[in-house]
């Protein structure tokens, strides 16, 4: 059997303009009762929150920022954090290196808190692989992919209270449902 495939790879159109999408978000894999925490691994590299790279303690925020890891893929079909490294360390190094971009610097208080403080942090808590810390605007992301601007600022402003690097500073659910 011999299929010539098509020149045309091109995805047809499958919602349009005026559809209203509704989605659910479902995954339980690592699903716990809060204050029991088995794993330290508890979510896929590309939604991993800061608390897990740098083996603290974790509970409902670190959903939070998973959260806003899926939303901002399902808006640009792209992921937010994209690690790079040969090692497991290099890999969680370099993608706090990327949450210090879009979040700002880790905290040196919270720094110091992690088992892992040496693996990823010089002796004045500073990580040991810096980016330039820019304000990182997803609004123009989502502009270009024909979001509205008033929609991708109101996106913006979300994601930004959603992805904290110290979980206590996150925006809870309850108060991200009412985000207006």
């Amino acid at each position: 059997m011999n299929k010539k495939l098509s020149s045309n790879r091109s995805i047809p159109e499958y919602f349009h303009k005026d559809d209203v999408i509704s989605c659910k978000i479902v995954d339980l894999g690592n699903a716990c009762f809060e204050g029991e925490q088995y794993t330290e691994d508890i979510q896929t590299r590309q939604y991993r929150c800061p608390e897990t790279l740098l083996h603290m303690p974790y509970s409902f925020p670190a959903d939070i920022w998973s959260a806003a890891c899926v939303i901002y893929e399902l808006l640009t079909g792209a992921y937010l954090f994209q690690s790079e490294g040969e090692t497991e360390i290099l890999r969680d190094l370099d993608q706090l290196s990327r949450f210090e971009e879009i979040a700002g610097r880790i905290p040196k208080e919270y720094a110091q808190q992690s088992p892992r403080r040496r693996d990823f942090f010089k002796s004045d808590k500073s990580l040991k692989l810096q980016r330039v810390v820019k304000p990182h605007i997803f609004s123009k992301r989502l502009m270009k992919k024909g979001i509205s601007q008033k929609e991708s600022e109101l996106v913006e402003d979300l994601l930004l209270k959603m992805l904290k690097i110290v979980p206590e500073e996150r925006i809870t659910a309850e108060i991200g449902r009412a985000h207006v």
